[in-house]
């Protein structure tokens, strides 16, 4: 967030849930537990002064976790339990940052697709130069096919349904 701070103001400011990634995208388990718990601090300190929150209000609402990589390990989860996040995984992965190309990373995301599906596209320097044009070939068809767009916290609230089968 401190490389972008405009961009996740207006992301906030266009009322999209914002989660936590890692502020150094490094794989959470090459990180000691400090370092994990500073590194997800340090991600909500930015986003609170990115988006102009008080820092306590972004401690509260932004506990959504997507590990880099996709690595937890059960030590992990249990301590994102402790500290208050809720960790989250995907389920549709096109695999963008390899740049297959629009048409056939649009493709995957429509065949892997299903109700409750967390669709992860990527931007920015980890290859993901595709991602606006994937999205404008996708969001269109999976709405014509019925599907509906919600947030994380959503799925967090809806009963019976969350985004990571629970490990703990």
């Amino acid at each position: 967030m401190d490389h972008a701070p405009a961009v996740a103001r207006s992301v906030y400011e266009r009322g999209h849930w914002i989660g936590l990634h890692g502020y150094t995208h490094r794989s959470f388990p090459l990180l000691s537990t400090s370092e994990l718990q500073q590194n997800l601090g340090q991600t909500q300190r930015s986003i609170a002064r990115a988006c102009r929150l008080d820092l306590p209000e972004v401690q509260q609402r932004v506990r959504d976790v997507r590990p880099p990589n996709g690595l937890f390990t059960p030590q992990i989860l249990t301590n994102l339990h402790q500290w208050g996040y809720r960790p989250v995984m995907w389920s549709v992965v096109p695999e963008d940052w390899v740049r297959p190309g629009i048409e056939v990373a649009a493709q995957r995301v429509l065949q892997q697709t299903q109700n409750g599906s967390l669709i992860v596209l990527h931007d920015g320097y980890c290859g993901g130069e595709d991602v606006a044009a994937i999205a404008q070939h996708t969001i269109p068809r999976l709405l014509q096919q019925g599907y509906k767009f919600v947030t994380i916290d959503h799925l967090w609230q809806r009963k019976g349904c969350t985004p990571l089968p629970h490990f703990l």
